[in-house]
């Protein structure tokens, strides 16, 4: 909360601060290791970044950075389509999670407004997770972007 407050009022200082190897090291933990149940994440450390200092997000990306990262911390249950599911710790991470992820940050690196970025999240979800993980999802996507059923 503390680098989203402090990016309404100047990315650029956003940006140093979030240079700094011991801050990086932070947020990516905190990111990875957000706790009840959300190991996964949903939001890449360098969406963080862009969220709070990439001016294609205007007045949106704190916003954005807020609630995905309660995405993140919400979900309890990754099962992919195709059987397998997201490691229960950082620790015995698996290839096909590293992809999920590494494709999702892709996902919302191609997207340039909010508007897309729900959009394309949620069809990511849909493709990528198995029926009852993606329930889940969508759930608690809805509870965070206040959408109606």
């Amino acid at each position: 909360e503390f680098f989203i407050r402090l990016a309404m009022g100047n990315k650029k200082q956003v940006k140093e601060i979030l240079e700094n190897p011991y801050i990086r090291k932070y947020i990516d933990r905190s990111i990875r290791q957000s706790g009840a149940g959300g190991v996964h994440e949903w939001l890449m450390t360098k969406n963080f970044k862009s969220f709070l200092t990439d001016n294609k997000w205007g007045d949106d990306g704190p916003f954005l950075a807020l609630a995905l990262t309660k995405l993140v911390q919400s979900t309890e249950r990754v099962i992919f389509r195709n059987g397998g599911r997201h490691p229960s710790s950082i620790a015995s991470n698996s290839s096909e999670s590293a992809m999920f992820h590494q494709r999702l940050a892709k996902v919302i690196d191609s997207c340039s407004s909010k508007e897309e970025l729900l959009i394309r999240v949620r069809e990511f979800a849909k493709r990528e997770l198995a029926p009852q993980a993606y329930e889940e999802f969508n759930e608690i996507f809805k509870t965070v972007f206040i959408l109606d059923k």
